[in-house]
């Protein structure tokens, strides 16, 4: 019993700050995990709804470039669907009766999938890129710029979207993109 002074050791106050100094670097590296686990999130997020925006352009140009007898339908022809978001013509791809429009992800949301239809219901629609849209829906970028108008001059279509996640936050957009229409156009 003599040599405990002499005896090598921690105290008891020393193991408990370096028990408080564990515990506080423990909490810092959970919360910067937290921290770079929403950070990428975000990114994955955001290069989501940018490959779904730059396929959708994709789709839509090499569709309607080649089209002929293009229209695009007005809220008169179209019943309850805003002007600008249909576009009707006649397809090389997909034969007459061609429809692009927006089909509502909910009754009365300006968002939802871009899908190819036809007039004449012959055929089933297609959705193209389904499995890209996750929880993302193609929308218009404001109320006042419809997804499909003629450009100036009658010789192309001005293409204008969102990307919007399901709250309606657009997370990517296509603003003004111009299809030059290589077969005759019809404003």
């Amino acid at each position: 019993m003599k040599n405990l002074k002499d005896s090598k050791g921690f105290t008891l106050a020393e193991m408990l700050f370096c028990v408080l100094i564990l515990s506080i670097l423990a909490a810092l590296i959970v919360t910067g995990s937290e921290a770079v686990k929403r950070s990428l999130t975000a990114m994955e997020e955001q290069y989501a709804a940018n490959a779904l925006a730059e396929n959708l352009l994709t789709f839509i140009t090499e569709e309607i470039r080649y089209s002929r007898d293009l229209t695009i339908e007005t809220p008169e022809d179209t019943k309850n669907e805003a002007a600008g978001y249909r576009l009707a013509y006649k397809s090389d791809t997909y034969g007459e009766n061609a429809v692009l429009k927006t089909d509502p992800a909910q009754e009365d949301t300006a968002y939802g999938r871009l899908i190819l239809t036809y007039k004449d219901n012959t055929r089933k629609p297609y959705c193209p890129y389904e499995s890209l849209y996750k929880n993302l829906w193609i929308c218009p970028l404001d109320s006042e710029t419809p997804i499909f108008r003629w450009d100036s001059d009658g010789q192309g279509i001005l293409v204008s979207f969102g990307i919007c996640d399901e709250d309606g936050e657009i997370k990517a957009s296509m603003e003004g993109i111009r299809v030059r229409l290589l077969n005759s156009p019809s404003p």
